[in-house]
């Protein structure tokens, strides 16, 4: 069966997908600035740890609340947040109201 995921915010669209393929879970993601640079040396850590990346550009939306919760309660449990780039306020939150610990990526 084939799912579209395309909701007019490439932040939930991210959570949307990671929450369709990490089916079991994660234990982490990677949190992206919407700059081209921030996007790759997130994919490298990323690609590195094996963790889904999440792009922070368009909307927050009560939808990734939602994902994240059920992310959070997966065999494997979300429990971190690797930010790389410029990460709003606005995409923290979600994570932050969840407990769930983020560090800032140094490249």
């Amino acid at each position: 069966e084939i799912k579209r995921i395309d909701t007019g915010s490439l932040y939930e669209d991210c959570w949307l997908y990671a929450a369709e393929i990490w089916q079991n879970g994660t234990t982490e993601v990677v949190l992206s600035g919407s700059q081209s640079a921030d996007i790759f040396k997130a994919y490298q850590v990323a690609r590195m740890t094996g963790s889904p990346m999440i792009i922070c550009k368009g909307n927050v939306t009560e939808n990734v609340n939602d994902v994240i919760a059920q992310m959070s309660k997966r065999n494997d449990t979300l429990s971190k947040a690797l930010l790389v780039g410029k990460i709003g306020a606005e995409y923290t939150k979600p994570l932050q109201s969840a407990a769930i610990k983020t560090e800032e990526v140094r490249t």
